[in-house]
């Protein structure tokens, strides 16, 4: 197995310098800054899991008491962003590149559930909202290729600092003859996270001007994280109104009684134990995944 990781990476380096040999002299880099238009296509974790077994529980729940189900929940989608990234020369060809920028993403849904008396009514409302700032550093090598067109390639490591925000507000009405009973309960949790990754990035430069270049860079990030942290507050209809510190864990649970094993993804003030939870472990969001960035340098 070393062997043929030396032969490969022996063959790799013999690419390198004959591409170096054959191609124009490398000049020596300037200070520059680009601003990138970034799309960030990135999963978002636990959280997809949550909301897919969320959604069965409720229709499942529906076909055992004979009701309409309405409504779903959705997972956030991360969208684009501006990244401002400043490059620093080391040596011909080679820089040092610091870069950050600022992604988010919400998403509400409403399920609700009515039996066939139109006597029992159950609403469960979910707000999931994600904002994170992704930090590069790194190194950059630059080639010129033909003419003005330079090909890059980088890599380095990839800090992201998330705030994860969820609210659900749930009520449920009971009618019967003699009078309506009302339930409900608002709860509130703001997690916050911070995690260290890589990146590595491909992409081509045109010179357009002296001073000014264009470029497009496909850049793959690794950075799951977990240990979220935060506080929560709740209030319901007995009068209860408290607030506390919680910690996010993903688990599967039948703790809503619906003989239904469900992926639950909660703050808990302390670790889910007993018969009754399984496969607990931290929760997690993952900022890995792939990004298009298309952006202006400024060369200086």
């Amino acid at each position: 197995m070393k062997s043929d990781a030396r032969r490969r990476g022996g063959i790799a380096a013999t690419l390198v310098l004959a591409v170096l040999a054959a191609g124009p002299p490398l000049r020596a880099e300037r200070v520059s800054v680009r601003f990138n238009l970034k799309t960030y296509a990135a999963p978002e974790g636990d959280i997809q899991a949550w909301l897919t077994s969320y959604n069965a529980l409720w229709t499942s729940y529906g076909a055992r008491y004979g009701g309409t189900v309405q409504g779903a929940f959705e997972p956030p989608r991360l969208g684009s962003s501006w990244e401002i990234e400043v490059r620093f020369p080391v040596f011909a060809g080679l820089a040092l590149d610091l870069a950050g920028s600022s992604v988010s993403g919400a998403a509400t849904g409403q399920v609700r559930f009515q039996d066939a008396t139109g006597n029992h009514v159950e609403t469960d409302g979910l707000l999931n909202d994600i904002k994170a700032v992704p930090l590069r550093f790194g190194l950059s090598f630059t080639l010129p290729v033909w003419n003005n067109l330079r090909l890059t390639a980088g890599i380095g490591r990839h800090l992201v600092f998330a705030r994860y925000r969820t609210e659900e507000s749930y009520e449920a009405l009971f009618k019967t003859a003699k009078e309506d009973y009302r339930y409900w309960f608002k709860r509130e949790t703001t997690f916050r996270s911070e995690s260290l990754g890589g990146y590595w990035t491909l992409g081509a430069e045109y010179l357009v001007l002296p001073f000014l270049a264009v470029g497009i860079d496909a850049e793959k990030a690794s950075s799951r994280m977990s240990g979220f942290k935060g506080s929560t507050t709740y209030s319901d209809h007995t009068g209860r109104d408290e607030s506390g510190k919680t910690s996010l864990y993903y688990f599967e649970s039948d703790e809503f009684g619906a003989d239904l094993s469900t992926v639950l993804l909660a703050g808990r003030t302390e670790r889910p134990e007993g018969e009754l939870y399984r496969n607990v472990r931290a929760g997690e969001l993952d900022f890995s995944g792939f990004s298009l960035k298309i952006g202006v340098r400024f060369l200086f």
